[in-house]
C-alpha cells in the first residue's frame, strides 16, 4: 500500500534520527564498555538481535515506497523441525517486546508464521503485507525456494547467521569478536528494492556483488 504523505520518511539530521542511530551502536556495542557483552553465547540474544534488525529496517531510504501503514515483521517457524522452534520462539517474543517503537515513523507488527509450505508461506505474505521475514532455514532447496518467492514479493530477508546471509539472506545478525554485527548481503537487499543507507553500510559488514570476468 502507499505510504501516507503525512508521514514523510526522517532525515538523518534529525534529533530523533540521531538518538536511534545512536541506539543501534550502543546495541552493537560500538561505543560501549567492552565488558557489556561479556560472556555472551555463540548466538546473539533474541531480545538485542530483534532491536538491532527492527533498527536497522529504519535504514531503507525505500521504506516509504515499501511499507504500507506499518512495518510488517514475519518469523517463519518450519513446524517439522522442533530444533530450533525454541530459538524462532524467542525471536518471535523479542520482537513482540519492542512492539511498540516505531520504525522510520511507523508502528512494527509482528507474525508467526508456522507452515512449511511455500503457497501457505506466499499467502501469508499477501494477507500480513509483510516487508521482512526472518528465516533460519538450513542451505538447501527448500531456503532457495523460500528466498526467491521472498525476492518476488520485495520481502526483505533476514537471519542470525553470517553464512546464511553470504548465501543469499539479504541482512543477518550474528556474533563476531564477542559483540554483535550486522551482515548485509547487497545483492539480495538490492533486489528485494531495500536500499540500505550509507549510515548503516558503514558500521556493518557488505558482502558485495561478486566480480564479473570478462
Amino acid at each position: 500500500m502507499p505510504m501516507p504523505t503525512s508521514q514523510p520518511f526522517p532525515r538523518v539530521n534529525d534529533a530523533a534520527w540521531q538518538r536511534r542511530r545512536l541506539g543501534l551502536l550502543v546495541l552493537l556495542g560500538l561505543g560501549a564498555p567492552v565488558n557489556v557483552f561479556a560472556g555472551a553465547a555463540d548466538d546473539v540474544p533474541a531480545d538485542r538481535l530483534a532491536a538491532i534488525l527492527a533498527r536497522a529496517l529504519a535504514y531503507d531510504s525505500s521504506l516509504a515506497k515499501r511499507a504500507g501503514v506499518a512495518v510488517d515483521i514475519g518469523i517463519l517457524i518450519p513446524p517439522d523441525a522442533p530444533a530450533t522452534h525454541a530459538t524462532l520462539k524467542k525471536v518471535v517474543e523479542g520482537f513482540r517486546g519492542i512492539r511498540d517503537i516505531r520504525v522510520g515513523g511507523l508502528p512494527m507488527h509482528v507474525h508467526e508464521i508456522v507452515t512449511d509450505n511455500l503457497e501457505t508461506l506466499e499467502a501469508a505474505i499477501e494477507h500480513d503485507h509483510l516487508d521482512a521475514l526472518f528465516l533460519t532455514l538450513a542451505p538447501g532447496p527448500e531456503r532457495e525456494r523460500v528466498l526467491r518467492l521472498c525476492t518476488a514479493k520485495n520481502v526483505l530477508t533476514m537471519t542470525n547467521d553470517r553464512a546464511a546471509v553470504e548465501a543469499g539472506v539479504a541482512i543477518g545478525v550474528a556474533m563476531f569478536q564477542e559483540k554483535p554485527k550486522i551482515f548485509i548481503n547487497n545483492v539480495a537487499s538490492k533486489a528485494t528494492g531495500v536500499m540500505f543507507m550509507t549510515d548503516l553500510l558503514r558500521i556493518a559488514t557488505v558482502i558485495k556483488e561478486p566480480e564479473v570476468t570478462p
